[in-house]
């Protein structure tokens, strides 16, 4: 007997001596043995149960004819090793359910073949299948829609090739339901580390992240497309049913982001999202698209005109005041509605339709609904080509810069000029900025275009100055659209002309219309100190026809009025009235700021401003916008007017 069977046994037992009392004997199905272990034949199991452990006996024939060897394992260390491992396990397939949906363990079978070797229950719950069921009729790609049975190829073969790999593909579960998957896997080695021998996988049903929005929680662009087409398949089953889409844009959502915070406009999206909810019926869908965009779709209508009414309350709905960042704000919106005309209707079509109408609303200044009709489609068409036509002119550098002389009214010297850029146009000529600008804006072309304007400016700027001495005296004039004040790169594009030309700062000016500095006024007073830290002057145009506040044109920190032409054609008119025009050059003077009146066309213009106190005049009186070869033969002459 050695000292570990001394241990188990608790001291030296010879055998066949008795066995002490409270030792029990069992046999199979724990029943007494007939015989003690060492007469019950070799291999035998019999189990020897002790007060505080069982063990396992087993008679071994001896070398020795007149004996047996006896082998004790202790089953209770046996059990506890079982009871880990299962612990261990359930352990394991609890973590796998917490980080997963689903998880799983394939091996490879002597025909090269992926099997299951253990899948979590929660496969079943996922898919209505069990996993057995789901084998007996082709295994995975059975369930797997076959638009995605290249996506499971790719991501086998990859797994299979010893990489780890993730794909999302969709399912089709027993109750017809299309549910979306995304599966992490990992190739199994075998000892060696060198041929794949299983795969060990998770998957998790995604189906809510690719079919909601996450910040509003409403289906978004693929859930709406999903339901649309089902709207237009019951169209087809039943004509008399109906069928409408309207596509939102919130007006000026951008000003909301750049004034107030993206916090206060993630707020403002979900309390949108959340009104146009509640303005519809149970049944409608209202999906949240992209960005500030948002799409209805309204079924089961008895007519047109119910469709515009839930239209009109819509936007009611939309435009109640909202409290964001302790400022109330009232947001409105532009909505394109389209009707479906049959059940050939395409989804792509329908959406193509609310949101050309959508573009008319937007482009009669918001707030109002629009109807698709099919003229609509040549209009976007036509604006499709012109943007097409923006970008490659961009490409080419078709967009010259023409130079406007400002000229000081004391004594009619040349003080500046205001940059005003052109579209060379390879079918029209030349075409005027109202022409292209408003789609520029729209489509963010005019960020680069404004950029390629304040390079060009600063460096012609530069070469009048090296040309003739007295032409350091000259300022630019540069204008800056809405949208280029709200874009950073602004500012990298004030640095970049500067850089490049080595024209003074104090000699550019920026110029901004009123309306758009009135735009989220707090967040633009911000701006402009941004740009006058850079040195430049900062002029506020077509001033008198933003309705801003004079508490607010305080605060701007402008250098410049430039007084609107709408006010100085009225000097020529019925009355001759100069009242405005004397205003706002006193208010500019009590402010401190130069003033220069824009449009001059007669000497008789002229006379009326410079006696009411302007410094600086442009207008055809002058000279018209030159281009730049024109304005250099001007700058040499330096005339005087």
């Amino acid at each position: 007997m050695n000292q570990i069977a001394r241990a188990l046994l608790g001291g030296e037992i010879c055998p066949p001596a008795p066995w002490p009392a409270s030792w029990t004997l069992l046999g199979a199905d724990d029943t007494p043995p007939a015989t003690p272990p060492w007469l019950a034949p070799p291999g035998q199991p019999l189990d020897l149960v002790l007060p505080d452990r069982r063990l396992r006996v087993i008679a071994r024939a001896s070398a020795q004819p007149e004996g047996v060897v006896l082998t004790l394992l202790d089953l209770e260390e046996q059990r506890a090793i079982a009871a880990r491992l299962q612990e261990s396990e359930d352990r394991y397939r609890s973590l796998t359910e917490l980080i997963s949906d689903y998880a799983y363990e394939l091996t490879v079978d002597n025909q090269g073949r992926l099997v299951p070797y253990w899948v979590t229950d929660a496969f079943q719950r996922v898919t209505g299948f069990h996993i057995e069921e789901m084998l007996a009729q082709g295994g995975l790609k059975s369930i797997v829609l076959a638009a995605d049975h290249g996506v499971l190829r790719r991501h086998i073969r990859a797994v299979m090739g010893g990489h780890a790999h993730a794909c999302e593909l969709r399912i089709k579960t027993r109750g017809g339901a299309v549910r979306w998957i995304r599966d992490y896997a990992r190739p199994i080695f075998d000892e060696q580390g060198g041929r794949v021998v299983g795969v060990l996988g998770a998957s998790r049903d995604i189906t809510e992240e690719k079919l909601l929005n996450p910040l509003t929680g409403l289906p978004n662009l693929a859930a709406f497309q999903d339901r649309l087409g089902v709207a237009i398949e019951r169209l087809a089953r039943d004509p008399r049913s109906s069928l409408s889409v309207l596509y939102v844009d919130f007006d000026h959502f951008h000003v909301f982001n750049h004034s107030l915070g993206w916090a206060a406009g993630d707020t403002l999206l979900r309390t949108l999202g959340q009104r146009l909810r509640e303005a519809v019926r149970p049944g409608d869908t209202v999906a949240h698209l992209r960005g500030d965009e948002f799409a209805v779709l309204l079924t089961e209508l008895p007519n047109p005109t119910d469709a515009i009414r839930m239209t009109e309350a819509l936007l009611s709905a939309i435009s109640a005041p909202v409290e964001l960042a302790g400022t109330e704000v009232t947001p409105s919106a532009s909505v394109g509605v389209a009707f479906a005309r049959g059940h050939h209707e395409q989804v792509s079509d329908l959406l193509q339709a609310a949101q050309t109408a959508l573009s008319r609303a937007r482009s009669r200044g918001g707030g109002r609904y629009e109807v698709y009709d099919p003229a609509m489609f040549r209009a976007s068409l036509a604006r499709l080509r012109k943007e097409s036509a923006l970008r490659a002119a961009l490409s080419r550098g078709d967009f010259p810069v023409f130079y406007q002389p400002i000229v000081s009214l004391s004594d009619g010297a040349l003080s500046g000029f205001e940059a005003l850029v052109r579209w060379r146009d390879p079918e029209r000529g030349l075409v005027g900025p109202q022409q292209f600008v408003p789609l520029a804006e729209r489509t963010g072309l005019i960020v680069d275009i404004g950029g390629a304007v304040l390079l060009a400016a600063c460096q012609q700027l530069a070469a009048w100055s090296a040309e003739v001495p007295a032409a350091r005296s000259l300022a630019v004039s540069v204008n800056v659209s809405p949208q280029q004040l709200h874009e950073d790169s602004l500012i990298e594009h004030i640095d970049a002309a500067l850089a490049a030309s080595g024209v003074a700062p104090e000699r550019l000016q920026l110029e901004i219309t009123e309306t758009a500095l009135v735009e989220g006024p707090e967040a633009n007073v911000d701006r402009v100190a941004r740009l006058k830290e850079r040195g430049v002057r900062v002029g506020l145009d077509d001033f008198g026809t933003g309705y801003s506040s004079l508490s607010w044109l305080q605060v701007f920190p402008v250098d410049t009025l430039k007084v609107d032409r709408s006010f100085i054609r009225e000097l020529d008119g019925p009355s001759g009235d100069a009242g405005i025009v004397g205003t706002i050059v006193a208010l500019a003077r009590h402010l401190g700021l130069v003033v220069v009146a824009e449009g001059i066309e007669t000497a008789d213009q002229r006379r009326v401003v410079e006696a009411l106190g302007c410094e600086f005049a442009q207008g055809f009186l002058f000279a018209r916008p030159l281009p730049a070869e024109a304005a250099t033969a001007l700058v040499r002459r330096w005339p005087r007017w």
